[in-house]
């Protein structure tokens, strides 16, 4: 973003802006001051120094703005916009029940991050297509298809532990390790995976299909700022694995909804009226207590499990191996970019652990 000389004025009118679209109210004078006092003395100056002597840009300020509203509802930046767009967008947001108002937050929310994702891995080549409630594609996805010779053989990356590849020979699931918090979730999807590919699968591989997270790996990787991209992405201990594998052995589906609605044992509508008629049906889409009721496993099934379509916006991949034939390259992310980036931590309780 273009740097220049700010003002009171200029700065008060942007935070002012921005905290618009969370939907926040609060002491915006305060809020501002209080940051911008920060900056100050960190670098020994005023306030006012801090705006004209060009310490801070708009960006800093729009960023400056979304801290004060996490900090005042305690509620991710992104939802707030989300909730805002949504209620917006929808004249019936206010009345429809509270389950699918949080099925259209999370719905732009992700609107939000995939086109975030697009530019930071593509400086938005591929587009955003908006293709049902919290499902989206890439609008131009030829062209990087393409480049990557993307087929019935599919090019892939996985974040690994560098002992797991340091030894060479095939890449496969440590059974001794896991996410205990989502063991439950991920036998529906080994279940699923033996059904549809490998009777034999003992425990499934983790990787990425995502076109823009797989073209920065492979095309852009020598870009400073995918790079950082990368680093926050992968933890001290990772390297980058890059294969490319044959499609009858993957089993894609998406991120958003495995993350935003398996995990969190909530049904998968078709669209909104779907949604709306389940919670009529059932009181409520999330499971409360208990094992996922058969109508919430179905559609999982039918939606996330089995319907992932190799253009989706981060779509994800489970395998049962990665041979080593299938490795094009491992790549170490270099330390310099750890120092400047921080990688986006699990929360608590999800983390990989020793399962036995």
């Amino acid at each position: 973003m273009e740097w220049r000389p700010g003002t009171m004025r200029w700065a008060r009118d942007i935070f002012h802006d921005a905290l618009l679209q969370y939907g926040v109210v609060l002491d915006e004078r305060h809020a501002l001051d209080v940051r911008l006092d920060k900056v100050g003395n960190r670098v020994g100056v005023t306030r006012q120094t801090v705006l004209a002597g060009g310490y801070v840009n708009e960006q800093a300020i729009r960023a400056f703005a979304a801290e004060a509203a996490t900090e005042h509802t305690g509620t991710d930046p992104t939802l707030l916009r989300a909730a805002v767009i949504a209620a917006d967008t929808w004249d019936t947001f206010t009345s429809l029940p509270e389950d699918v108002r949080n099925y259209l937050i999370d719905h732009e929310a992700e609107r939000i991050a995939a086109t975030e994702h697009d530019l930071a891995l593509t400086d938005g080549e591929l587009g955003i297509q908006e293709r049902g409630l919290l499902h989206y594609g890439y609008a131009q996805p030829a062209p990087v298809r393409r480049r990557l010779e993307h087929g019935s053989v599919i090019p892939i990356v996985s974040f690994q532990h560098r002992d797991a590849v340091r030894e060479g020979g095939d890449l496969t699931a440590d059974r001794a390790w896991g996410r205990p918090t989502f063991e439950w979730a991920y036998r529906h999807l080994l279940d699923e995976y033996r059904n549809r590919i490998s009777q034999g699968a003992e425990r499934l591989l983790w990787g990425w299909a995502d076109l823009a997270l797989v073209y920065a790996v492979v095309k852009r990787r020598d870009d400073s700022t995918i790079m950082r991209v990368l680093a926050g992405m992968a933890t001290a201990d990772q390297v980058i694995v890059v294969a490319r594998v044959p499609e009858e052995r993957l089993l894609p589906s998406s991120h958003a909804l495995w993350d935003g609605l398996v995990l969190r044992g909530r049904y998968v509508p078709t669209d909104v009226d779907d949604a709306i008629r389940f919670v009529e049906q059932h009181g409520s889409c999330a499971v409360t207590r208990g094992a996922p009721p058969e109508p919430i496993l179905e559609s999982w099934h039918q939606h996330v499990f089995a319907n992932g379509a190799w253009d989706d916006v981060r779509l994800q991949v489970c395998l049962d191996r990665i041979a080593a034939t299938e490795i094009t390259d491992i790549i170490e992310i270099p330390s310099l970019y750890r120092v400047l980036t921080t990688p986006a931590a699990a929360e608590p309780g999800i983390g990989v652990e020793r399962l036995t």
